[in-house]
């Protein structure tokens, strides 16, 4: 079902700048969309305050704010629909969210206690788990990690369906998880049923930009990494189609004392359909994982929804086709070291989850490679 929530966050950080209140009241508003796309971002903007004031890192801020999902998502779904009602703008938004920030610092210091006394209870909620996909054969070496040559050939992938409930039972449900190993091909993770039996997964190629951004941005992203030596990507998704789908991309590889060094890129698109619990979202994940299935510390892990992209480094567009926004956010880099794995095999898998309710897409452009140490 469709949320009548136009949208969420306006996507008004950059990476070392947060645009003041008192800023976005000031500039000049170029069209309706984006005078709601900043009248949102007082949101965005009154939650890192809260994280400020309370001394959290951003790690734990992170927890805290799955620990306590629903009632957040509550005062937020408020705020959203006060605002499409017409009784917020911004005029009144920050004095109505100065009013539930001390909610939020008191919630704070609740979640603290409660990690004191009951530490398991808090510590489910300390990362995002990805999907664990078994059964992926271990490569005695680092074999096409940056699909050099234009295939799939060396990854394991599939499709599947987000089913988690839009309510506080989740979090996530990923299931009819379909897939294997894929081979010299360049398109995988399909003919997926779910989405009109479009492919999860295809090798990019060439100069192409991202032709979402060209329509309805300034913006313009490249559809391959620009650290792509091999000048080839991998996107995963199915574009705009709709349809609750699932990507899920893996390779597993035994390090050696010449692949102690990994990093992997990414570009990623999310649309924002307002108003549902973060598992019920688009959301994107990658990790490295040991033979175990533990994540590795030091950068293996990644994730984020449409609902926290606003403190990712994210830019917002506004996408009139459904009167809601897309946040976007560049190529970027990560390095995961790894000589403390000699000798095991190790996982990279990506996965991006659309919203389980539908009528919304999320599109990942992604490669990994391996560096001698």
């Amino acid at each position: 079902m469709r949320t009548t929530i136009k949208s969420v966050f306006a996507g008004l950080f950059l990476a070392s700048t947060l645009f003041l209140p008192e800023t976005i009241v000031a500039q000049k508003l170029a069209s309706p969309g984006e005078q709601l796309e900043k009248t949102l971002s007082f949101w965005s903007v009154n939650m890192e305050q809260v994280r400020i004031q309370v001394g959290a890192t951003q790690q734990e801020y992170g927890v805290f704010n799955r620990f306590y999902s629903h009632t957040i998502d509550s005062l937020h779904i408020d705020f959203l629909d006060k605002v499409n009602a017409n009784k917020i703008d911004g005029n009144n938004a920050k004095e109505y969210l100065a009013e539930k920030k001390s909610f939020i610092v008191d919630l704070f210091h609740n979640f603290q206690k409660t990690e004191k006394e009951f530490p398991t209870s808090v510590g489910e909620f300390s990362s995002v788990h990805p999907i664990r996909v078994n059964g992926d054969s271990c490569f005695t070496s680092c074999y096409n990690t940056n699909f050099a040559d234009g295939t799939f050939d060396g990854w394991y992938g599939y499709y599947a369906v987000n089913s988690s409930p839009d309510n506080n039972t989740g979090p996530f449900n990923i299931t009819s998880i379909t897939g294997g190993y894929c081979g010299p091909v360049v398109k995988a993770g399909g003919p997926d049923p779910f989405t009109g039996h479009d492919y999860q997964l295809r090798v990019t190629s060439g100069a192409t930009t991202d032709p979402f951004l060209n329509t309805y941005s300034h913006y313009t992203m490249p559809e391959v990494s620009p650290w792509a030596s091999g000048g080839h990507s991998v996107m995963m998704g199915d574009s705009n189609r709709n349809g609750a789908g699932a990507a899920i991309l893996s390779e597993t590889f035994l390090v050696s004392p010449a692949t102690t060094n990994l990093t992997y890129e990414y570009a990623l698109l999310l649309e924002n359909p307002g108003g549902h619990l973060y598992y019920a979202q688009p959301f994107f994940s990658v990790a490295v994982l040991d033979q175990n299935g533990d994540t590795i510390p030091t950068c293996g892990q990644y994730s984020v929804s449409a609902q926290n992209a606003h403190a990712n480094g994210f830019k917002g567009v506004w996408y009139p086709t459904e009167a809601d926004s897309v946040y976007w956010k560049d190529w970027t880099i990560v390095n995961v070291p790894l000589k403390h794995y000699i000798g095991q095999c190790v996982t990279i898998i990506f996965e991006v989850i659309d919203c389980s309710l539908g009528r919304t897409f999320w599109l990942c452009l992604c490669r990994c490679r391996l560096l001698s140490c």
